[in-house]
């Protein structure tokens, strides 16, 4: 797989800094869409490409959790967004999790 593939704002760190990923980097993508789904708004939005390099990619910055939202929920999109790849959830585990 090469890096850089997408939308910077919706791509998982690993890929924006051209290290070694795997599908779980669809995960990452999918918590970040997650989040714009139920925050109505774009993530990372205002934020420059070395912003977003500085700040997500190397600081970890992820968007923010409402605390109105579901707990389940937040601890889903967290999952998603884990900074180790082996961390995050398989797809079918997400499917069980939002059945």
């Amino acid at each position: 797989m090469s890096g850089e593939t997408g939308s910077l704002r919706y791509m998982a760190p690993e890929v924006a800094d051209c290290q070694p990923y795997n599908q779980k980097a669809d995960v990452y993508s999918f918590g970040i869409i997650l989040w714009e789904l139920v925050a109505f708004k774009k993530p990372y939005d205002g934020m420059n490409r070395d912003e977003f390099y500085s700040r997500v990619v190397r600081g970890g910055e992820r968007p923010l959790l409402n605390k109105k939202w579901p707990e389940d929920l937040s601890e889903l999109m967290k999952s998603c967004w884990d900074a180790e790849l082996v961390k995050r959830p398989n797809f079918s585990d997400i499917v069980e999790i939002l059945d």
